[in-house]
Order: structure tokens, then C-alpha cells, then sequence
């Protein structure tokens, strides 16, 4: 079916504007939705296609389907063109203009707060995709897409194109290796198991190429690598480290770019085990290296700021408590975050405490269910 601008889609419904892109797995459109009168974005996938390429498509909007973070594109809609037979289609929310971390670098490079707070935001919606218990395996600059919000001029971060992502009843099963070389994490490019902590190389990959106008390694070199794998007797079998973050750029504090040495590191137990984790250690650069207090999370407004405010402190908690221990600095850094965020200084203290009570009994019972 050729489709041109003024084609109409499920039944009379998406009249399509014009055409933002295009790649292997479809073609995003501009659209009219009449029945709600509002401008949407529909992909579509080209009739006849192969069906690995189908699969993929479906899965991408099933895995965002599951997800609801203001930080992940919503879907609205999935069908087929035509009945059964016809090409397949998604609807989801419309980032207008299309802008993407790949668009911003430039200014993001002379803007080392915004870049560090669009980064936490990229923490945030794939902390939501790995609750579900995905893993979204393609994280890079393109892939992370900034819309721009009416009230205040705010600057919101979508995680996009969940393509290849790994869904839970798939972890035990072996993984063909899937991704963008170079923002791709070395276990995924190895056929081997992976978990949350490849989005977190992802994310310090696209961190890296944000900061420093390139990707942390060359394709030759990870081509090189791939094959000495494979190739008993070569000698090259370690993974390349990436070049150091202050070397390419020297604006980057060595706070900021030991977070991002940290997401790089081949071994993954050395890695930010969480996005909590990470987004904790982000936001500790915001505050006490760049000195600039944090504008509060952009969370469904709340009559009662405190209950706000215990919703945003959970996660922070869960990411001090990896050890189990909270020292001084990090109950410091909550109650600030905590007042940050609206609660009262006499009562920042006593909801600091409460909130590491309850996420170290979630650690507890989780481990106890687990045995």
C-alpha cells in the first residue's frame, strides 16, 4: 500500500501530516487524530515486510505498553492497515520538534548542568523499564528524545524505540547479540546473559559520546576485539578501556567523569548496579560539585508535598542502601533532597528515616523471598 500525506489509517481515524523519519524497522509519520483532535506520531511498517523485522516491530509496542513513566514514550494505539492482512502500525505521543540527545550535543557540551539533569531524567525512565524487568538493549543519544513542555518551558526526556528490548521470560533463553556498536555492552556483543546493568553501559556510552562529541570507542577497535574473541590465539582478548572522559573534554569535572568511567568498565559487577544508583551519583554532581540546587522531579503533582516527596526519596534510598549501610554524607544528601523537595526541615529527619526503614524491609523481604 503507497501511502502519501492525506492518507487515512484505522478506519478514518489518523489522517497523516508528514513523514520524520525512517529506518529499518518502519517509518514514523506526523498525524491527525480525529476523534481526539490532537497531533500524534504512528509507525508504520511496511507491508510485506521480512517477518524478523514484524516480530520486532510488535514487540516494540508491546514493551512500551507496559511501561508508564513520564520519562518513556507513551503509546496510544496498535493495529493493521486494511483488516489482518495489512501493514502493521503503532500510535504514540509526538515529540514536537523532534529533538534527540544526538541533536543537543553542541549545546549540551556548553551546558554541563542541563546535559547532567537530562541524564538523570534518562535514569528515571529506564528505571521504570527495569522494574518491569526489561531490559531496553539500545540505548544511545538517538534513542533518547527531548520534548519541551508548554508549562514553563521544561525540558522533559523520553526513552524511545524499545525494538530489541529483552523481556523477563526471555533472560534465560540465549540472546543473538543485538545493539549499536559502540554504545552496545560488551556481554551483549558476547552472546552472553545480560541484565539491567547493560542500559547502564548504554547510558554511560551515550554520557560519554554527549560530553565528548564521539562514541567511547572506535567500531574498528570493538571490531578488532569481537574477533580476537573468536579467534583463539590472536591476543587480543581484553576489552579496549575507553579513552578517559577528561582527556576528550576537560570542561567535565573528575566527579562527573568517574560516573561515566564507572557505567564504561567491561566488568559488569563494577558497574552502577542499579539506575537508581547512578541517578543518585548524578544528582550528588548537580549539588555538590556544579554547587546548583536540584528543580524538583517532574512527579504527578501532589496536594500533600510530603507524599511527593516520599514517592521521589524511595529510590534514592534504595540506591544508598546497596551496601546496607547509610553513612552520614548520603543521609545528609537525603534530607537536602528531601527539603528540595518540599518537606518541612523539621520534618525532613524523621521522613529521611522512615523511608530508608521501609526500602532496607523491601531489601529484606525481597531477599527472603528469594531464598
Amino acid at each position: 500500500m503507497n501511502l502519501a500525506g492525506g492518507s487515512v489509517v484505522s478506519p478514518r481515524r489518523y489522517m497523516l501530516v508528514e513523514k520524520l523519519g525512517e529506518g529499518g524497522m518502519g517509518v514514523v509519520w506526523r498525524a491527525r487524530d480525529a476523534t481526539l483532535k490532537r497531533d500524534v506520531a504512528i509507525k508504520l511498517l511496511p507491508f510485506g515486510a521480512a517477518g524478523a523485522h514484524q516480530e520486532f516491530f510488535e514487540r516494540e509496542a508491546l514493551a512500551m505498553a507496559r511501561v508508564r513513566s513520564e520519562h518513556v514514550i507513551e503509546i496510544f494505539d496498535a493495529g493493521r492497515l486494511d483488516g489482518d492482512q495489512g501493514a502493521a502500525y503503532f500510535v504514540m505521543e509526538l515529540i514536537d520538534p523532534p529533538r534527540s540527545l544526538a541533536d543537543l550535543r553542541h549545546a549540551l557540551r556548553a551546558d554541563l548542568a542541563r546535559a547532567v539533569r537530562l541524564f538523570i531524567q534518562a535514569t528515571e525512565g529506564l528505571g521504570a523499564i527495569h522494574r518491569r524487568d526489561m531490559v531496553h538493549r539500545d540505548v544511545k543519544p538517538s534513542n533518547l528524545l527531548v520534548a519541551m513542555r508548554a508549562e514553563g518551558g521544561r525540558e522533559v526526556l523520553k526513552v524511545a524505540d524499545f525494538g530489541i528490548a529483552l523481556f523477563p521470560e526471555e533472560f534465560e533463553v540465549d540472546q543473538p547479540a543485538v545493539g549499536t556498536l559502540g554504545y552496545a555492552a560488551p556481554e551483549q556483543l558476547l552472546f552472553e546473559g545480560i541484565d539491567a546493568r547493560a542500559d547502564v553501559y548504554g547510558l554511560g556510552a551515550t554520557m560519554f559520546d554527549v560530553l565528548c562529541g564521539d562514541k567511547p570507542h572506535r567500531d574498528e577497535d570493538l571490531s578488532r576485539w569481537w574477533k580476537g574473541r573468536h579467534a583463539p590465539g590472536s591476543g587480543f582478548t581484553s576489552f579496549p578501556p575507553p579513552p578517559p572522559v577528561c582527556e576528550r573534554n576537560a570542561h567535565v569535572p573528575p566527579e562527573l567523569a568517574a560516573i561515566i568511567a564507572q557505567c564504561l568498565d567491561a566488568r559488569v559487577d563494577r558497574r552502577f548496579r542499579t539506575m537508581a544508583a547512578l541517578r543518585f551519583a548524578l544528582e550528588h554532581v548537580i549539588t555538590d560539585t556544579l554547587g546548583i540546587p536540584l528543580a524538583e522531579r517532574s512527579s504527578p503533582v501532589s496536594v500533600d508535598p510530603e507524599s511527593a516527596a516520599r514517592v521521589a526519596l524511595a529510590d534514592l534510598a534504595e540506591a544508598v542502601l546497596a551496601d546496607e549501610v547509610v553513612v552520614e554524607s548520603e543521609r545528609s544528601f537525603l534530607k537536602r533532597r528531601a527539603v528540595e523537595l518540599g518537606v518541612a526541615h523539621t520534618r525532613a529527619e524523621g521522613v529521611v528515616s522512615e523511608v530508608l526503614e521501609e526500602a532496607l524491609a523491601r531489601r529484606k523481604g525481597g531477599e527472603r523471598t528469594q531464598g
